[in-house]
């Protein structure tokens, strides 16, 4: 065989190992992204399916309503429940940001006295935890049950891993730039409100998606420190209605056609409560994507 012909048989070879490899990858990640996006695609397909009572569907609705959403938002709990989370969701995302900015922007100084005891005090309670005993105890003494501050406090307000991703995207900001606004007369806190804040954007905004994410999915501590209606979140209120239906014991052989139709409203009151505690994630991530991607890259390493 000439020289040729081998590099010809060569790469007609080669091809065909990469549309195999090719197809191998497209195979993997196409089954890969189906075993995710179906589990969504059957909750939503079942959320607007009117004929739950006949069983859910698996591929597309067999009859479209948008009753069981108008069943959700019709009781007012679910309403409260709904303004109960997006004020823990706001409140708790802008005092994370700004705790955890103030920690940063103090312990980034190698010069603050005792920052090693700072640095200490701020990193031992990430790791060591009373447990709910203890944590409900010190909630009760501060006077916090019961109320919404305990949504806020101490919890989701201060987290090692914000504060490292902060004290790493200040330190990349040049010391020269602050002796210049110090020469011209503005303060610490001018400082921090003025340069090092603007500078870290992308940070901030990661912190906001982690806190306000945290927020938004949290229902242990309505379950445990709460008990006015009033203070039910919607997490919790998902929480409560998905533990409803488990605990139900489903015998439709023996159902009459009223038992069966409950049975069905509430499955579609489940649906339709997923995709409204999902939906507000799944909206607002693709505008802070770019935020996200680049912030989480500015507070792990140094440029």
């Amino acid at each position: 065989m000439t020289p040729g012909l081998k590099v010809d048989s060569l790469m007609a070879r080669n091809k065909a190992l990469d549309r195999i490899f090719n197809a191998f990858v497209y195979l993997f990640f196409g089954t890969f992204c189906f075993l995710i996006l179906y589990p969504f695609w059957f909750i939503v397909i079942n959320s607007i399916n009117a004929d739950l009572i006949f069983g859910t569907a698996m591929i597309w609705p067999t009859r479209l309503t948008v009753s069981n959403y108008l069943m959700v938002f019709s009781d007012p709990a679910v309403v409260r429940s709904m303004f109960i989370s997006i004020m823990r969701v706001v409140v708790g995302s802008v005092a994370a940001v700004v705790i955890n900015s103030l920690c940063a922007f103090s312990l980034r100084k190698k010069t603050l006295a005792f920052r090693a005891f700072y640095v200490v005090l701020f990193t031992v309670p990430q790791f060591f935890v009373g447990g709910l005993i203890p944590t409900y105890l010190n909630l009760k003494m501060l006077g916090l049950l019961d109320t919404f501050l305990v949504y806020i406090f101490p919890t989701y307000i201060y987290n090692l891993s914000w504060l490292l991703f902060l004290m790493t995207a200040f330190n990349d900001i040049p010391d020269t730039l602050e002796e210049s606004a110090h020469l011209d007369g503005a303060g610490a806190f001018t400082v921090y409100r003025r340069i090092y804040m603007p500078l870290a954007v992308p940070v901030l905004v990661t912190i906001i998606l982690f806190a306000g994410v945290s927020q938004w999915l949290a229902w242990f501590d309505t379950l445990y420190f709460t008990r006015s209606e009033s203070l039910q979140t919607f997490a919790a209120f998902l929480m409560k209605v998905v533990r409803k239906f488990s605990n139900l014991e489903v015998d439709t052989v023996n159902m009459d056609v009223d038992d069966l139709r409950r049975l069905s409203d509430l499955q579609g009151i489940r649906f339709s409560a997923m995709i409204i505690g999902t939906l507000p994630v799944v909206m607002v991530y693709p505008f802070l994507q770019k935020f996200f991607v680049k912030g989480v890259r500015l507070g792990s390493m140094k440029e």
